[in-house]
């Protein structure tokens, strides 16, 4: 039986699934831990967590409501796992086919423990953007990295060779996160010291070379789209709420504080590639109305 969230989130965790279907799959948020641990999203959006009896639910709507659960591989077989659940017990699957965190760690490897669960990756469905980074390597190796990237991937050179080409401008995408580069290194919320400095360059780098530059906010608060580049951390999109846009507002306002004395500064774009129908007409119209006021 596959393991599911009953109607896609909302209510309880259970096995009685005999065909795995896409909106059955679950959703693996790493955590910084020496060992394996993660929180667990389903197809509504919603973590998975214990209830006071210990079955396992998918009702927690934030993760911080979420419950954290370590996976433990077989050695021999890494497609066998058990699941050690926050009250430090293994998730069993009982006749019934309910899931409760009441097994004893320790136990055997046999298909016909009710504790070993097999695990189906879909790799077509893994992302790679700075949370997964982040959430893989910790806050401050994460840094290291993308301050290495930053001073490696483009560089002045690049600058030089477009405008020797004729071209007269250069687009620059950049995450929410960019204005929250003060204090140390965090993944959640993510924080890098260093990323601002790297668009600061790229600004000199451009007047040097009179080229045009329009700033990309490409990952808005929430995720707008849902992709690794658009600051998702799981494929979800989470903007358009009010607290979401200001939040862009914001960002908006300290990259125009902090630009708009360039005479090269060409236009910040407000939103890239928002994915409809789950970001709407008017919630962009929202946006675009705040902006203006503010």
């Amino acid at each position: 039986m596959n393991l599911s969230a009953a109607g896609g989130g909302g209510s309880k965790v259970v096995a009685n699934g005999s065909k795995r279907l896409d909106w059955e799959t679950f959703r693996l948020w790493k955590i910084e831990s020496p060992v394996p641990m993660f929180k667990i999203r389903v197809d509504h959006d919603q973590f998975v967590s214990l209830n006071d009896d210990a079955e396992l639910v998918a009702v927690a709507t934030s993760p911080k409501q979420a419950g954290n659960f370590q996976i433990i591989s077989n050695y021999v077989d890494k497609s066998q796992i058990q699941i050690k659940a926050p009250n430090g017990k293994l998730l069993q699957v009982h006749l019934d086919g309910s899931v409760k965190a009441n097994g004893e760690p320790g136990g055997s490897w046999s298909n016909s423990d009710p504790a070993v669960f097999i695990i189906n990756i879909d790799e077509s469905k893994q992302m790679d953007g700075d949370f997964q980074l982040c959430s893989f390597y910790g806050a401050n190796q994460t840094v290291k990295m993308l301050q290495d990237y930053g001073n490696s991937f483009i560089t002045e050179d690049d600058f030089r060779f477009i405008s020797s080409n004729g071209l007269n401008a250069v687009r620059i995408p950049v995450a929410w996160w960019i204005t929250r580069d003060s204090g140390p290194p965090s993944c959640h919320p993510p924080n890098y010291p260093g990323y601002q400095a790297v668009l600061d360059r790229a600004f000199a780098w451009a007047d040097k070379y009179k080229l045009h530059v329009i700033v990309d906010l490409h990952a808005a608060p929430g995720s707008q789209n849902g992709f690794a580049h658009g600051g998702s951390g799981d494929g979800t999109v989470a903007w358009g709420d009010a607290t979401s846009i200001t939040m862009t507002v914001q960002v908006i306002e300290a990259l125009t504080n902090r630009y708009a004395s360039w005479k090269n500064l060409l236009v910040i774009e407000l939103l890239n590639e928002p994915w409809a129908p789950k970001v709407t007409l008017d919630t962009q119209e929202v946006l675009h109305s705040w902006v203006h006021c503010s």
